[in-house]
């Protein structure tokens, strides 16, 4: 009887970490403002003007932005099911090549 209980536990595993995933991002909230936009999650809470933008991630197959890195050096992680972030931010990004001198 124990085996019956024991055995589905570690197939189960990877569908209660993607739920935890899913339901953890819930509460997660973006403001877009004129300048720039605050980012509030359970890890906390981050800000950026338009042009503190350094860098940014994308991920999956429709290329949504999941992150944003500051010219400070500090990533913002967006939640995936984040909406308005590709017509609120992606315009504002922009990928900025640093020329660090010719090749040798």
């Amino acid at each position: 009887i124990a085996a019956k209980i024991l055995c589905p536990i570690p197939l189960m595993f990877p569908l209660i970490l993607y739920l935890w995933q899913t339901f953890a991002e819930w509460s997660d909230e973006m403001s877009i403002f004129e300048n720039g936009l605050a980012y509030r999650s359970r890890m906390g809470s981050a800000s950026c003007l338009w042009d503190e933008i350094e860098d940014y991630s994308v991920a999956g197959r429709g290329s949504v932005v999941s992150a944003i890195k500051k010219d400070d050096g500090t990533w913002i992680h967006i939640a995936m099911e984040m909406q308005g972030v590709e017509e609120n931010v992606r315009p504002h990004l922009r990928t900025v090549i640093k020329w660090t001198g010719p090749e040798e």
